[in-house]
């Protein structure tokens, strides 16, 4: 594979989002358990949230080619292994043309 994406839900006081990005790195704990996950180009929304449910006066921080989902700007973004509720992990490949 080439790279792997990942979804996680992760719980946040009173609401849940959903972060999605490329998988870049991961560290763990003492005892070997993991500790965090770091996404590159990562996204996230409000869990149950779309653009319909948005303020017509905030929807331009929508990214229109990337669904409902707001960008995180930073160079990368570390989720707490002890908030995700859930995580998948979906490996994709590169096809470029001609080689």
């Amino acid at each position: 594979y080439d790279g792997v994406f990942v979804a996680a839900l992760v719980d946040h006081s009173d609401e849940s989002f959903l972060y999605v990005g490329i998988f870049e790195d991961f560290s763990l704990n003492k005892d070997g358990s993991l500790n965090n996950v770091v996404l590159k180009h990562a996204r996230r929304r409000l869990l149950g949230s779309s653009r319909e449910d948005q303020d017509p006066n905030e929807q331009e921080h929508w990214l229109d080619d990337q669904g409902d989902y707001y960008p995180i700007k930073g160079d990368a973004l570390i989720l707490d292994y002890k908030q995700i509720r859930t995580i998948n992990v979906d490996y994709f490949y590169v096809d470029f043309e001609g080689e």
